[in-house]
């Protein structure tokens, strides 16, 4: 019967813990998802990559690749890959405009809608995720 005690008292206070969290009125951010963690990672690496060497990489691999005097940027051996297990599009800053970085959806294609849909940094930063 102790036993019994001892697991069930703990899993309860937990659980009351929660529920009493969830009541307090305070709204609490999810945390994030593996692909907005990627997305953040590869994007401060593109950034931090383009301080360091003066410019933007040519393409993502140029983050895991030690140039002729300093270490990768990312210390990866392979770099994160999007939900469906496919590299990240990037491309790099060209006309003015800025880096683009994405994971291209369920269906690997530019564009799309839903699951197909594109997704970036500024999906998750507007709220559309």
């Amino acid at each position: 019967m102790t036993a019994i005690y001892r697991t069930l008292v703990p899993a309860l206070c937990l659980a009351l813990a929660g529920a009493l969290s969830s009541c307090s009125g305070e709204a609490e951010a999810a945390p994030p998802t593996p692909l907005e963690t990627n997305l953040t990672t590869l994007t401060e690496a593109v950034e931090l990559y383009a301080t360091e060497h003066g410019t933007y990489p040519e393409n993502l691999g140029a983050l895991i690749q030690s140039g002729p005097n300093s270490p990768p940027v990312l210390d990866l051996e392979r770099l994160p890959r999007d939900p469906w297990f496919r590299p990240f599009a990037y491309t790099p800053p060209m006309e003015g405009k800025p880096f683009q970085l994405a994971s291209l959806g369920s269906d690997g294609a530019p564009g799309g809608e839903g699951e197909s849909a594109d997704i970036n940094i500024q999906s998750f930063r507007e709220g559309r995720l």
